[in-house]
């Protein structure tokens, strides 16, 4: 189950179910797509870390911090959006 939240209130504000056999990244979209973002800063996880998560964050109004992992690091990080 992917779960988007509202941390300051500690409330789950929308599920998405992940199918047996795959993972949280057939979900996000249809997550990303359904939730209202302008003006909200959207936090993920490594596993999200990825452009066309960022796009759709972007198109829908929203701004993100993604966690990155010091494997996916260069000399000059680039912006994923």
């Amino acid at each position: 189950m992917l779960n988007a939240m509202v941390h300051h209130l500690g409330a789950i504000i929308r599920s998405e179910p992940v199918p047996v056999g795959t993972n949280e990244l057939g979900a996000i979209q249809k997550v990303v797509e359904t939730l209202t973002l302008t003006g909200r800063i959207i936090t993920l996880d490594a596993l999200f870390t990825q452009r066309e998560i960022a796009k759709s964050i972007l198109r829908r109004g929203g701004h993100y911090l993604m966690r990155v992992k010091a494997v996916r690091l260069s000399p000059r990080p680039e912006r994923l959006d």
